[in-house]
Order: structure tokens, then C-alpha cells, then sequence
């Protein structure tokens, strides 16, 4: 019930943003290819490439339209720690 809400919430302040003009059509389709938008958000891979972990793909569009996504719905400062049991896609949420 959770993830549902956090996906309805996520997706109507992403919608909103993109309706104000705050994210650009070209960075809105990017962030939804990359992220899967259309049925079920997933931040796996951006969290692997955030975290370090694939810096091969720090480059690729869809993740830098993510990071501008993020910034102008004021979520880009997160921060992912392997210090805790939580997963880092759950520390997304967060």
C-alpha cells in the first residue's frame, strides 16, 4: 500500500512540474524511458549509477535527464548508505 502511495505522489508532483514548465518535454520523456515511469517506477539503476557503482553509464542521457528531473523537484541532494541494512532503492524513498 505504501509503494503505491509514494508512486501516486511521485508521479502527480512529476506530472505538475512538467505541466508548469519546471521539467522540459526532452528531459520528461528521457527520465520516463530511463526510469520506467509508465507502469512502475524503478530507481534501481539510477541508484547503481548514483552510488558509484556503474560510472560506466554516468553519461547516458536518460540518467543525466533523471538528475535534472530530480533537482527541479527539489530531490536530487539524496545520499545512499552502505552503512545501513535498508536497500539503497528503498533509501530513494526515503
Amino acid at each position: 500500500m505504501w509503494q503505491h502511495y509514494r508512486e501516486h505522489t511521485f508521479k502527480q508532483l512529476f506530472t505538475s512540474a512538467v505541466n508548469e514548465g519546471l521539467i522540459s518535454e526532452d528531459d520528461a520523456n528521457a527520465f520516463q524511458r530511463f526510469i520506467g515511469l509508465a507502469n512502475c517506477p524503478t530507481f534501481s539503476l539510477f541508484v547503481l549509477i548514483k552510488s558509484g557503482q556503474l560510472t560506466h553509464l554516468e553519461g547516458d542521457e536518460g540518467y543525466q535527464a533523471t538528475l535534472r528531473v530530480l533537482d527541479a523537484l527539489h530531490l536530487g541532494e539524496m545520499e545512499f548508505s552502505n552503512k545501513t541494512a535498508m536497500p539503497t532503492e528503498e533509501q530513494f524513498w526515503q
